[in-house]
């Protein structure tokens, strides 16, 4: 009950509440938020770089790197989909991957945020995990036939000249535009036997079942995005955000609290107010012709810096201003920051928080609409919680209706221009208000949070 309370109390607070994943047993988190370098571990990759390290954040130290420039994988952002977190993009056609040293054997527990395009009669390598006796743990996603959509085994006898096929297990599911999160757990027993597996997708238990075979080639190591690379076999077409590793099967509580934090991180309730775990709060709003920042940070100690950046279009990002952490011991430490003279239209802001150990996280990506100051109304903030303010050129009674995106009347009234409007009684999602006065009539997109 603990794990579903966590995600109803996320999703009935203005705030976000943040579950802490469990650390025991943790041998490999990687994210494309943080820690991915653009070459050998000094400088960090920005949009369209390629990624030579993807370096582990579990403390085991089990980076995952390419040293051939022309096979590496691009550090990208997707804008709206994954809540624009930062993926990594992996290119078949240049058969781009990532292999590391680590090993890894027995009972494990495998977390995957991924985003599949379509595939073309293909088997795509989402990872692969050596162990020190050349047995390999495989994940694929395919459109074989007589394959499931996600096809898997665990510890698949090998050896240096290569190994045997087998019968692996799958799950039938579909992939979504949006990206999907794999859970996946080996209890230690029978690599063939679908009892010996635990599948969720999206945190929905799947059912496992037999889907054909699996086999290993010579020479191979561990592995993302190309299932046997040196015999140019199975490179991956899509997007990794996320992957988290444990050398032990999770209890269903664990399970349920790495499923919630990535669940909530990437979007996958339809909102993208959930924040790295550092972070509090991250507010943006409008007042008038400038735009508000605001956050909130639960402890500085590791921190150096804020970077507030916008983007127009949420794929090519500029930074706004840099802010020193004042690191003066008061935990939940508030900041505030304003932009004078943001463009009309639509922008998008998000904050880059720069670590003492040159890594470095984001915030949730916001996006604010700003009217043309020629408009003869404006309405602020936009999005709001609780109420609006209705501010015209001229100080005349307004009659407001307000209408869902489907056209049906939700309130109607007459106010004051320039004074609040309360509108708490209405459900998060987006309205139009249609506002006549004297001098003027405007229709304008408004949105609840």
């Amino acid at each position: 009950m603990k794990n579903l309370f966590c995600v109803f109390l996320f999703l009935a607070l203005s705030y976000p509440l943040h579950c802490q994943i469990p650390s025991s047993g943790n041998v490999l988190w990687l994210k494309a938020g943080q820690g991915v370098y653009n070459d050998n571990g000094s400088t960090l990759a920005t949009i369209g770089n390629t990624v030579q390290v993807w370096a582990d954040q579990s403390g085991q130290g089990n980076d995952f790197i390419q040293p051939n420039t022309g096979q590496r994988p691009e550090y990208r952002i997707i804008p709206n989909v994954l809540c624009s977190q930062p993926v990594i993009y992996f290119d078949p056609g240049r058969e781009t991957f990532l292999q590391s040293a680590m090993r890894l054997s027995g009972a494990k527990s495998i977390f995957i945020v991924f985003l599949m395009p379509a595939m073309s009669n293909s088997a795509n390598d989402l990872l692969s995990l050596k162990t020190n006796a050349d047995e390999f743990t495989e994940i694929v996603a395919t459109n074989f036939s007589g394959y499931s959509p996600v096809t898997f085994i665990a510890d698949l006898p090998s050896s240096a000249g290569g190994g045997l096929f087998m019968n692996s297990s799958g799950i039938n599911t579909g992939f979504s535009p949006g990206g999907n999160i794999l859970s996946f757990s080996y209890n230690g027993a029978s690599i063939t036997s679908s009892s010996s597996y635990a599948m969720r997708f999206d945190n929905t238990s799947a059912t496992v079942t037999t889907s054909g075979l699996l086999g290993r080639y010579p020479g191979d190591v561990s592995t993302i995005g190309g299932r046997a690379p040196f015999q140019n076999i199975n490179f991956l077409k899509g997007y990794i955000a996320e992957i988290i590793v444990y050398n032990r099967v999770l209890s269903i509580a664990e399970t349920n609290d790495i499923n919630n934090y990535l669940i909530t991180k990437y979007g996958f309730f339809g909102t993208c107010s959930v924040l790295p775990l550092d972070l509090l709060d991250f507010n943006v709003s409008v007042n008038r012709n400038t735009i508000n920042l605001s956050w909130k940070i639960a402890d500085e100690t590791s921190i150096r810096e804020y970077i507030p950046e916008y983007s127009r279009d949420g794929s090519h990002w500029n930074p706004l201003d840099t802010l020193i952490a004042l690191k003066n011991g008061i935990l939940n430490q508030v900041y505030q920051w304003t932009d004078l003279s943001p463009a009309t239209g639509n922008t998008y802001y998000r904050l880059r928080i720069q670590k003492t150990d040159g890594s470095f996280f984001y915030s949730a990506t916001k996006k604010i609409t700003l009217e043309n100051s020629n408009d003869p109304v404006h309405l602020f903030p936009n999005p709001f919680i609780n109420s609006i303010q209705i501010a015209a050129k001229h100080n005349e009674p307004l009659h407001v209706r307000i209408f869902t995106n489907d056209g049906k009347l939700v309130s109607n009234m007459t106010v004051i221009s320039n004074r609040t409007v309360p509108l708490g009684h209405l459900s998060p999602g987006f309205y139009y208000a249609e506002i006549k006065g004297k001098n003027l009539f405007a229709i304008k997109k408004i949105i609840k949070q």
